[in-house]
């Protein structure tokens, strides 16, 4: 009799316990989304400082010297636009493009994505994400054949992925400099992950930050994957 009011005592403890985890779990989420909710109020105190504090630790940029036209380093240099989404693409390849006129580089690589986006009334269909973006360089001054979009082996982590792709086909290329465009925040991510595989390939980096927009939440989101990039996975 005894043991079986202990074992009964002992599952309504259990029962108990998993009732408290689950509220303590649910009251957790709320918490955080109302946290995630009144950070992204533009008009909250600190919250143009905290943005600051958050971009000093997430912008990092390495320019090239100001001789862009120096003939004879410009075929040693190569420009590679970090994948994003279309809206930081279009920023991203105004850089580069930029860059291209300038003199800094002869060829800009992207990355070859799968998928279709804007439809062509000249064609009659859905432009592939490839064809979009190559098309959009061309629109920005930049020559066809210096456009090649580049198939690297994905992984989960897409920084990481192109971190370890990007800088062996450089060196099998034959350049020596490859110049990185990405928006502003996205840098110091970049920068850490490239500067791991890299190094090895003797190849030296340059990155080029983006004005592309980013609200406090997004920022957040950043520090935590460079975090989990310094400490867990490079």
């Amino acid at each position: 009799m005894e043991l079986s009011i202990k074992k009964g005592q002992i599952l309504l403890n259990k029962t108990q316990t998993k009732k408290s985890l689950i509220y303590a779990g649910i009251i957790t989420i709320i918490a955080f989304l109302a946290i995630l909710l009144f950070l992204n109020l533009e008009g909250f105190p600190g919250h143009k400082e905290f943005k600051a504090f958050l971009m000093k630790r997430l912008v990092k940029e390495e320019h090239l010297s100001a001789n862009y036209n120096d003939p004879h380093s410009k075929p040693n240099n190569l420009i590679y636009v970090l994948g994003g989404n279309q809206n930081s693409l279009n920023h991203r390849f105004k850089t580069a493009a930029n860059l291209y006129h300038k003199g800094a580089a002869g060829k800009i690589i992207i990355l070859s994505r799968q998928g279709i986006t804007e439809y062509d009334p000249l064609l009659k269909r859905n432009l592939t994400n490839n064809e979009w973006a190559i098309k959009r360089l061309i629109e920005l001054g930049v020559e066809k054949e210096d456009i090649e979009a580049v198939q690297i082996e994905e992984g989960f982590f897409g920084t990481l992925s192109e971190a370890k792709s990007i800088p062996q086909i450089v060196k099998e290329r034959g350049y020596r400099n490859l110049i990185l465009v990405s928006s502003s925040y996205h840098t110091m991510r970049v920068w850490v992950s490239f500067s791991k595989f890299a190094e090895d390939k003797q190849v030296n980096l340059f990155v080029y930050g983006v004005e592309d927009h980013a609200n406090l939440i997004g920022l957040l989101f950043e520090y935590f994957k460079l975090i989990i990039y310094k400490e867990f996975l490079l």
